[in-house]
């Protein structure tokens, strides 16, 4: 049996339940939970079937594994020096740093000759806040993005002058005077009547990628629907394509073994705006992948290159749980097993993270600590049409029980469904 050391950020829990669950030796270090002196419990993700925690996997030297996960960005240094020992490694290495550069990579897009709404970079917060309060007219609408600090803030939109005030003081409240000067933004205008659209697939060391990808959809935190089609008939598949490549390129060419998504601003005229990459499983639609590939462990393995997909149509939805007060906020779900394990061909639910509590009958208990979209519930639906996907889903969130009211996001799912047929449709 392949020994499999999972490497995690508070996150795929579910990724590493399928790679045990397809009778690997699975191993799961997450790092937030072991890297430093003040471990939390609601981190340890503790008592899942097979899946082994470790605390310490580099303790008196390489843990022997044979294959070393990494489904998220960082620790490219870690990546790199397991590779240039001969171990086999998933992951975005180096180059995985384009996901929180936003300069580098609007520079990258400007010298492939892609289109590039007008952008332009302050250095610090008090830049920032100096130009927004000389000139805020020249703020509103646009898009404030932070270099690097993305667990900080995601991109925030200036909806008004108030609004814009309020997050540069939110801001200023959590960082030092020094910090708050080391600050990169990047500021950019709206791309208007656009459709977003995204690939999703993945990129082996050897140059290789599949013939049909997944492609859809997203509702920002809340749903995505997308189809497998071959890649020809993806209308994002090209510049998708040509920007890794360029990124692995400007790179000195080193290896990328991993998954790989865009975000894209269709314009009716044809244009495509690549926001930013990203260079790893993303939430949304990595759930598509670990309950709707059959052969999603021989992938991450780098055994094959072209999916085995059980449907062509995926629809998932983010669930919101009302969570009591507390520290940490905590409650219990009750799901049916088959689902959380990815035994059904139509259905499944992932988790971001959680403890496993007990198995029951048909139903499986699990201890998660968080809110909102943050906790990671997932319920997915898939079909041989949208349709038929969006019946499962609508089933299996039927099927979500929690000791706090929890509400899924089957409307998003709807609106998500639409916009990929209107892209089809055109």
């Amino acid at each position: 049996m392949k020994k499999i050391l999972v490497i995690v950020n508070d996150s795929y829990l579910s990724a590493a339940v399928r790679l045990a669950r397809d009778g690997y030796d699975v191993e799961l270090w997450n790092v937030p939970f072991t890297c430093t002196g003040l471990p939390r419990v609601e981190t340890a993700m503790w008592g899942w079937p097979n899946v082994k925690i470790v605390d310490d996997p580099f303790h008196g030297g390489a843990p022997g594994a044979d294959a070393y996960v990494f489904f998220d960005i960082g620790l490219g240094g870690t990546q790199e020096f397991l590779h240039n020992l001969g171990y086999y490694v998933w992951g975005s290495g180096y180059v995985g740093g384009y996901e929180a550069n936003r300069e580098a990579f609007k520079l990258l897009l400007e010298e492939l000759g892609y289109p590039v709404s007008p952008w332009r970079v302050f250095w610090g917060l008090e830049e920032l806040e100096r130009f927004a309060k000389d000139h805020p007219e020249q703020m509103y609408g646009r898009y404030i993005k932070l270099h690097l600090f993305r667990g900080t803030t995601e991109t925030f939109h200036v909806s008004s002058v108030v609004n814009l005030y309020r997050y540069l003081q939110w801001l200023k409240l959590r960082v030092t005077e020094e910090a708050a000067n080391r600050l990169v933004f990047v500021v950019e205008d709206p791309i208007p009547d656009a459709i977003e659209a995204g690939i999703d697939a993945w990129r082996f060391e050897d140059g290789s990628w599949p013939q049909h990808v997944l492609w859809g959809v997203e509702v920002k935190n809340r749903a995505y629907a997308g189809l497998v089609t071959p890649s020809s008939q993806c209308p994002v598949y090209k510049i998708s394509r040509d920007v890794l490549e360029a990124m692995i390129e400007r790179n000195g060419n080193r290896w990328y073994n991993g998954f790989y998504s865009t975000e894209i601003r269709i314009t009716p005229d044809g244009k495509q705006y690549m926001l930013e990459p990203t260079l790893r499983a993303p939430s949304p639609p990595y759930q598509a992948y670990v309950s709707g590939l059959d052969n999603f462990s021989e992938i991450v393995l780098g055994h094959d290159i072209e999916g085995k997909w059980r449907n062509k149509y995926f629809v998932i939805a983010f669930a919101n749980i009302d969570m009591p007060k507390g520290n940490p906020p905590t409650t219990e779900l009750i799901l049916p097993k088959e689902l959380v394990f990815f035994d059904s061909t139509w259905q499944g639910i992932t988790l971001e993270a959680g403890m496993f509590v007990n198995e029951m009958d048909s139903y499986v208990r699990v201890q998660v600590s968080s809110e909102g979209p943050d906790c990671g519930l997932a319920v997915i639906g898939q079909g041989q049409s949208f349709g038929h996907a969006y019946q499962n889903l609508c089933e299996a969130a039927a099927q979500v029980e929690a000791v706090n009211p929890v509400t899924v996001n089957i409307d998003a799912a709807e609106e998500a469904i639409g916009n990929v047929l209107e892209l089809i449709n055109d």
